[in-house]
Formats: structure tokens, sequence, C-alpha cells
């Protein structure tokens, strides 16, 4: 299938535009709705600010927080009635219905808080380790291009036209902005984008750079040295990937195959006796066991593994 094209053939364009007008609604209506009720408030969201320059949302932090709390109040307007519908016809008591409904709403609404508020820290530690995964082989062919006599400016250049490297070809694409169009110089470039980055280490390595060409040094040998450090980190990374993946293959087992099993034959054994648990038949907890909670769980895992495996 091909990807769909706009009248001046740039392929997705148009979906990017589409994408983009609706996260721009989206702020406009949690801002119109929040904005001046939580003016007073953002001395309290201060660490936010902070996650969202290191994840770089270019959203302000007033935006940001009007939109933590229009999800609050949406999640459990769309988890009461249809947690209170589905409870009501398995049960056919609305009494639970009202209380279940009640405490999902509740539950839904401290989820979505909790989850608006850690959004921009999870994205600033994703990106950091997309970099870190990165950066021992962006140092290796800018070391490369050291030892050949490219000067510093020309290898960030480069560095900026590859694609093989992806998130850290990114922050050279603005480092080659910042001097050919906005006239910084080429080390004051290099800083700024250091200390904007999420990772430790990238800041680590280019303030390092910065130091040496300041200093007069040998930036080859900087380089070389470099690499090969992070290559060697890179290298005890996986090893404990390895060993940890041993933990989680025994946690799987024990969570996703003996433990369904045993449950099983219980809810058997209960639905053989009757009864009802929490006034839901047991033949639904099995149902919801086998479709729900395992797949869910073993989803859980899947993501967990994805990601702490070194890319």
């Amino acid at each position: 299938m091909k990807p769909p094209k706009t009248s001046a053939g740039q392929p997705g364009l148009a979906e990017g535009v589409s994408v983009g007008r609706q996260q721009s609604r989206i702020w406009l209506t949690s801002y119109n709705l929040f904005g001046r009720r939580v003016e007073s408030l953002l001395p309290h969201f201060g660490k936010i600010r902070k996650d969202l320059h290191r994840a770089d949302i270019k959203v302000s932090l007033q935006a940001y927080v009007s939109f933590i709390f229009f999800i609050t109040v949406l999640a459990p307007l769309i988890a009461f009635p249809t947690s209170f519908v589905v409870y009501y016809v398995f049960t056919g008591n609305l009494v639970s219905a009202l209380f279940i409904g009640g405490v999902i709403a509740l539950w839904a609404a401290a989820v979505a808080f909790l989850v608006a508020y850690i959004y921009p820290a999870y994205v600033a530690s994703s990106k950091s380790g997309k970099i870190d995964n990165y950066l021992p082989y962006a140092t290796s062919y800018m070391s490369i291009l050291a030892s050949a006599g490219t000067p510093p400016d020309r290898i960030f250049k480069s560095l900026a036209s590859t694609d093989l490297i992806p998130v850290v070809s990114d922050y050279a694409r603005n480092i080659v902005r910042d001097v050919s169009v906005l006239g910084n110089d080429l080390l004051t470039a290099v800083r700024k984008n250091a200390e904007s980055a999420p990772s430790s280490m990238m800041k680590s390595v280019w303030g390092g750079m910065v130091a040496t060409i300041n200093s007069g040094g040998d930036i080859r040998s900087f380089l070389v040295e470099e690499s090969k450090e992070l290559m060697r980190y890179k290298r005890t990374t996986i090893r404990r990937f390895l060993d940890s993946l041993g933990l989680l293959a025994e946690s799987y087992i024990s969570l996703l195959v003996a433990f369904p099993l045993i449950l099983v034959v219980m809810l058997a054994i209960m639905s053989s006796m009757g009864g009802t648990i929490g006034g839901i038949s047991v033949v639904w907890i099995m149902i919801l066991v086998t479709y729900v909670l395992i797949p869910v769980c073993a989803s859980v895992i899947v993501l967990l593994i994805d990601a702490m495996s070194p890319k």
C-alpha cells in the first residue's frame, strides 16, 4: 500500500497536519476550561516544567496542567456510566452497580491524574534511554570523521544528515540550525543542546567535547576514548539485561502458566458447588481471567521486556 500523498506530492503530510490540529484542539479546549482556574496551582507543578523541557514537549506549563485536570474530570465521566451498565447487566443489583460504578470512577480519576502527571517524565526517560542506546554508535561515527581530519562543524553536519543514528542526529540537526540560522557559535550550540538533552551520558560526552575544543586538546583522541568507553558500557548493559531476562522468564512461568491453571481449577470447583463472588458468577470470572487478565498480564511483561532491552 502506498502512503497517502498531498497535492504537493509529500506522503503522509496531510495526516501529520491533521494530528497536529487535533492535538492543538485538545490543548486549547483544556486551557479554555481550566486555564484560569489552575493559574494559582502552577508553583506546585514545577517538576512538570522541567520534564516538559527535557521531553521536548512543546506546550506551556499552564496548558499542560489544564490538560491534567481536564483528563482527570473526563475519565470518571466515562468510567462511571460504563462500569455501572456493565455491572448491572451482569448482576441486576442496582445498589451494588452504583457502588462499583462510583469506586471505578474514583479509581479512573486517580489513574488519569497520575498518568498525565508522570507522562512528561516518562517521555523524557524514554528519550534518554534511546539516546544512551545510540550514543556509542554516534560517538564512534564522530571519532572516525575526526580521525580523518574533519573539523567539528563538519562532523555535526555529517551526523545531522544521516538517518542511521536516530534521536542523536536530531540534536545534531538542532546544533546545525542554531549555528546556520540563529547565528550561534558552534560551542555555544553544542553546550545548549547538551544541557537540554535528558541523557546525562550525552551531556558528559558533548560537554567534554566543548571543554576539549576550548582547551585546545585533541578532539580525535577524546572521541576515540569516549567511543571505546561507551561500547564497554553497552556490552555491560547487554549482559545485565540477559541476567534479568532469566528472572522475567521465571516470573512469566509462575504468573501466567502455573497461577492461571491453579486459579481455573479452583474456580471450576467453586462453580460446581454454586454461588457467586462479589455478586458475579464464577463462570464469568473464569471468562474474565482467561480472556482479560491473562492477556493483559502477558502484554505487560512483553512491554516490560521491550522497555528493558537495549536497542
